[in-house]
């Protein structure tokens, strides 16, 4: 196996045998498409995990798979984790900003069943890990008018995932992800705002456990898009591998092959600093 191949662990896998984890988000992945379409290329690859026998789960990079998906294309690059080597893969979560009112947002709330929410102080803007079973936390709201909110839930993990799905679908579209550090107060919060003009509400989602993620996935569930987060170290970027080799109906090995011998020719840095990227 060639030796960058094998050091990042590249992979290409057919699509049927990734499980999904998350929602799709239409109003990134039918764009991209066209995109696809134009540049004939796929940038980065996705982010899977080995499940059991031939079966993976994506972790990120979900609009990319429907999209490929969407093309009828039977395969795709992908950097395979050792889900489990928690000095390689580092679990958190995004919130969620968006432009829907206070007031719109708590009133679709209460119209959602088996779930409460009372306004509480800013300890509740704390990241908290939502619990396999029983009542507990849900997600907290945090408004620009600087009012916090807790949401909680009773049943199994797999009812509290199907509420926050319910959460999400008030303001899917036109979501802004944005990190929200553990020891997050009002003081930090204001701040965002201030850079986040037009938004009104910020949901903090609590951050799940590798077994939680797995366990829904293997009960045919998914979480809403864009709330899992997964650190990565190393992670392979701008790889630019041709549509064309993932296209057709020949098997992994000889897709392998390909993938291979293309990486061999291609030249690439390793920065190990925190790099900060500006998006053009």
């Amino acid at each position: 196996m060639n030796s960058k191949t094998k050091y990042f662990h590249l992979k290409i896998i057919d699509l049927d045998k990734i499980l999904p984890h998350e929602e799709y988000d239409a109003g990134r992945a039918e764009p991209l498409v066209e995109n696809l379409k134009k540049i004939q290329t796929l940038l980065n690859p996705i982010l899977v995990t080995h499940l059991e026998g031939d079966r993976y789960v994506q972790l990120d990079g979900m609009n990319r798979f429907t999209a490929i998906k969407l093309m009828k294309i039977p395969s795709i690059l992908t950097q395979v984790l050792d889900y489990n080597d928690q000095a390689s893969v580092d679990l958190s979560t995004w919130s969620h900003f968006h432009k829907i009112s206070k007031d719109d947002f708590l009133e679709g709330v209460s119209k959602i069943s088996n779930l409460s929410y009372k306004e509480v102080g800013e300890k509740y803007l704390k990241r908290r890990y939502i619990s396999d079973e029983g009542e507990g936390f849900l997600c907290a709201l945090a408004f620009r008018d600087g009012s916090i909110y807790r949401v909680s839930a009773d049943g199994k993990l797999t009812d509290k995932v199907t509420l926050l799905n319910k959460i999400v679908d008030l303001y899917k579209q036109d979501i802004t992800r944005e990190v929200i550090e553990d020891d997050v107060d009002l003081e930090d919060i204001t701040g965002l705002y201030e850079n986040q003009k037009e938004m009104k509400t910020l949901v903090i989602f609590p951050t799940f456990t590798r077994h939680q993620i797995l366990n829904i996935v293997k009960n045919g569930q998914l979480f809403p898009g864009g709330v899992t987060r997964f650190i990565v170290r190393p992670r392979c970027l701008d790889v630019r591998y041709p549509l064309e080799y993932l296209k057709g109906n020949a098997d992994e090995t000889v897709k392998n092959a390909l993938l291979e011998n293309y990486l061999a020719q291609k030249t690439f840095r390793i920065y190990e600093e925190s790099t900060v990227y500006f998006e053009p």
